[in-house]
């Protein structure tokens, strides 16, 4: 009795699966090309289905909406910061991704708006400066998050040395108060706190861990305050923090993981960052040509130099994050 219903079980299920359409094979398997999105303002994301055709909705449609929704692939524009999810369904089964806009602005590009941003420093790396106080004024404290920075402070008279150690990736305010009799007064620095690009040694040579870095590094050291030009600065002082080498400077994977590499290398981290963001990106050879940067300096790019260039509202800039070259000369509005 027992191997006849098992022999009827066997049967049922076999004839259960023949039964099974293509369609609802392809749904099974399907899958998104991302799982999460972080998108800069100014800029967009497309998110593809590997299998099928879906129809594709999104939460908040006030956060981010959708474009050229073509059943295999779906273009993701943000609209304000927040967050949201995106929905595909594909014969009954819903897909889900995660869509996180930043409240970035996207702002202008000048000497005199660059030294309004926030500073870039790289994790456990330390940054000294000073200020000194009027007669009659008294320094009282600094206020800071102790688990993004670290704040000493030495006096010399009226002059005071400071200097700030990055502790945790984030965006990190300091600011040393004063008073003079019920007087009060302070001056507030901004720094934006970044991880260095090198990964494990099994991660060398894999596509997957360094998309796994990029996304990694995205979601811990952009915060939602910076402009989308604090972040380029960020991966621009990152990037060029890097030693110039012909030997191990073909490709980006080389430079997140061994620390060197040349304009080649550099220009593809950073497009692979910004396309990672939203941000229209390419990287270009351009014909031979003498600029002046935003501080005026000049800079040469030689049709056998690699450049990134974006386009921010409607602008197109062109980016030289270098390895062992002095960030940020190298960006030219074009």
């Amino acid at each position: 009795m027992r191997k006849c219903i098992s022999l009827l079980l066997v049967f049922s299920l076999v004839v259960g699966a023949i039964s099974f359409s293509s369609a609802d094979v392809i749904a099974a398997s399907a899958k998104l090309s991302s799982k999460s999105v972080t998108l800069a303002k100014g800029g967009g994301k497309t998110v593809k289905l590997s299998r099928g055709k879906g129809k594709w909705t999104v939460v908040n449609a006030g956060v981010a909406k959708l474009k050229s929704a073509k059943g295999k692939s779906v273009r993701v524009i943000p609209v304000k910061a927040g967050k949201t999810l995106l929905i595909c369904k594909v014969k009954g089964k819903k897909l889900k991704c995660k869509i996180r806009v930043l409240n970035n602005k996207i702002g202008k590009i000048s000497k005199a708006e660059y030294e309004k941003m926030g500073f870039p420093l790289q994790k456990g790396k330390k940054i000294s400066d000073s200020f000194t106080l009027s007669e009659g004024w008294k320094y009282k404290q600094a206020n800071y998050n102790k688990k993004k920075v670290k704040v000493t402070v030495k006096k010399n008279g009226q002059k005071y040395k400071f200097t700030v150690k990055a502790l945790k990736p984030g965006r990190a305010e300091v600011s040393f108060i004063a008073s003079s009799g019920d007087l009060e007064d302070s001056m507030k620095l901004v720094f934006n706190i970044y991880n260095g690009f090198r990964g494990k040694a099994k991660a060398a040579k894999t596509k997957k861990n360094y998309k796994k870095w990029r996304s990694k590094w995205i979601s811990q050291c952009v915060s939602k305050e910076m402009t989308t030009w604090e972040i380029i600065d960020m991966l621009g002082t990152m990037i060029s923090s890097g030693k110039y080498s012909y030997k191990n400077g073909t490709k980006a994977i080389s430079l997140w993981y061994k620390g060197t590499g040349t304009c080649v290398s550099g220009a593809q981290m950073m497009n692979d960052f910004l396309r990672d963001m939203g941000i229209n990106s390419k990287t270009k050879r351009p014909k031979n040509q003498v600029r002046n940067d935003i501080f005026g300096y000049t800079v040469m790019y030689g049709s056998s130099h690699m450049n990134t260039q974006i386009k921010l509202g409607g602008k197109k800039y062109t980016l030289n994050p270098q390895p062992g070259a002095r960030w940020p000369v190298g960006i030219v509005r074009n």
